[in-house]
């Protein structure tokens, strides 16, 4: 009975190596799952920085598009009022020019508005993506956390269980009755003992 009694002790202290491994692994696969996934929010972040920058560019462009044309279109009612006879000092060709010109302020003006507030956008969205990130890493690391928890009350666990089952100064009970159970084997006389 006695290889039973060591067989099962050997069994819990398995078990709970086992059980401790396991959340060591845990803890450590939760970790690194929170630093991957704050690296790949900061990258979207990234990314969405980036596209912020390419939609200022475009916006600038169309806006000096939009003052080119403007360019275009004064220059044409002044060559049409030329040749129409009228002088460039004539109110009605000055009024031409002048509408023309603040069109395309105005225009320019919408474009560069248009691309600061998309632009506000994408970097309001890269900074979401930077806290889901860090969130998401802090996440990974509470979980990690609980896991060396269970994994210390595993060990705290299995060290009471063996302690009552196999410590506390040896069997109890009467040494004539464990010695009758098992003939000779406390014996001084027994050759293993001798």
């Amino acid at each position: 009975m006695a290889g039973v009694g060591a067989g099962a002790g050997l069994f819990m202290a398995g078990s709970t190596l086992l059980s401790m491994k396991g959340y060591s692994d845990a803890a450590r696969a939760s970790k690194i799952s929170g630093q991957q996934a704050r690296v790949a929010k900061q990258f979207e972040a990234e990314q969405l920085r980036e596209q912020a920058g390419q939609v200022i560019a475009v916006s600038q462009r169309a806006a000096m598009e939009e003052r080119r044309k403007g360019r275009l279109m004064a220059s044409r009612a002044l060559a049409v009022a030329a040749a129409s006879g009228a002088g460039a000092s004539d109110p009605t060709v000055v009024n031409l020019i002048a509408g023309a010109e603040s069109e395309a302020a105005l225009r320019a003006a919408y474009a560069l508005y248009e691309g600061e507030d998309r632009a506000r956008q994408l970097r309001i969205g890269a900074a979401a993506k930077n806290y889901e990130g860090l969130a998401a890493e802090e996440a990974g690391n509470q979980q990690a956390s609980a896991y060396k928890s269970m994994r210390t009350a595993t060990l705290i666990k299995g060290g009471i269980g063996l302690y009552g089952k196999y410590g506390g100064g040896g069997p109890s009970g009467d040494s004539k009755l464990i010695s009758e159970a098992v003939p000779g084997q406390f014996s001084m006389s027994n050759p293993a003992y001798g």
